[in-house]
């Protein structure tokens, strides 16, 4: 072998072991997309998420939902409350007519119905979707138009990846009330203020610590419903010896309206959840044809969370145009 091809054939084997030790480092991403109705995003060949948009189905969502190191954040359709998804969003009362609770056939006396969809992937395994949603009893017309515009980062280096949450709602015809049932204390409600973006975490997900940009909060110390804050850390799993830690933070924009949000809570053994409610202190009425909009950023992450790099996550949220 002469010396010319000896460094050739070394510098192959250098460049095969290099291009090895990074396909080992490196987590394997690919998409995996049912038409009209999911889109998953495979690592190592687990999902790490799911976007369900089925036409069929009662309302879109995502699950499952997993930090990079495979941690479970969320349930869908527990036996507790079979009407949670995961991620997801969702009216409570509209005009007086039920969006939130279903039947056993999983169907709301209100219909959160999509009238169109268009899901698309990046290379980067970035994606972005813009869904047309009508909101109506079953049988009449819409009632309230929303677009939502979702973007989804790819995994970063740190093991964290966010969706970006853009909901712009439009009435329609007639004067709109939105309500919840009463909260915390009134009326002898012990339950009620819940509506709009939430979490349903993972049975799994316990023990839990609680961060908001107040601060922290141990379980059953939370300071009430209705507590208002730029954003909320919750879902925080471990596993059995408590050394592995992620969650899920939802990040709130502060030109939504009624912001600061207010948020509900209910953070126990049995059942973790948390809303963005922004009917917890009083009903939204809307005049026909008037629009709102909501803006949120939920960030998946991995170790316990950092108030410090939330905030600054927050600032950066903040200042984007919603």
């Amino acid at each position: 072998m002469t010396i010319k091809s000896s460094m050739t054939w070394m510098l192959l084997l250098l460049l095969g072991q290099a291009a090895w030790a990074q396909s080992a480092a490196a987590p394997q991403l690919k998409w995996d997309q049912q038409q009209d109705k999911a889109l998953s995003l495979l690592q190592d060949g687990k999902v790490l998420w799911t976007f369900n948009y089925d036409r069929q189905e009662a309302k879109p969502c995502f699950y499952p939902l997993r930090s990079t190191s495979g941690v479970e954040l969320a349930c869908h359709r527990p036996p507790d409350h079979p009407w949670h998804y995961g991620l997801w969003f969702s009216w409570k009362l509209i005009n007086g007519v039920n969006y939130w609770e279903e039947d056993k056939a999983h169907h709301s006396a209100g219909m959160t119905e999509i009238t169109d969809a268009k899901v698309t992937t990046s290379d980067d395994f970035s994606a972005h979707g813009v869904l047309h949603i009508a909101y109506h009893p079953k049988g009449k017309p819409s009632l309230l138009d929303e677009v939502r515009t979702l973007k989804i980062s790819r995994p970063q280096p740190d093991g964290s990846y966010s969706i970006d949450w853009d909901a712009a709602f439009t009435a329609g015809d007639e004067p709109l009330a939105f309500e919840r049932t009463k909260p915390y204390g009134q009326e002898g409600s012990s339950h009620g203020g819940y509506a709009g973006l939430s979490v349903r975490c993972a049975a799994s997900a316990f023990p839990r610590a609680l961060l908001d940009s107040n601060g922290w909060h141990s379980a059953g110390n939370y300071a009430g419903y209705g507590q208002t804050a730029g954003w909320v850390d919750s879902c925080v799993a471990a596993d059995a010896d408590g050394k592995q830690w992620a969650g899920v933070a939802i990040l709130a924009h502060p030109d939504n309206s009624r912001a600061p949000t207010p948020w509900y809570l209910s953070y126990q053994k049995e059942m973790s959840f948390f809303n963005a409610a922004l009917l917890y202190h009083e009903p939204l009425k809307l005049a026909p044809q008037q629009k709102f909009h909501l803006a949120y950023r939920i960030l998946v992450h991995e170790g316990r969370p950092d108030a410090a790099r939330l905030q600054a996550q927050y600032e950066r949220f903040s200042k984007a145009q919603p």
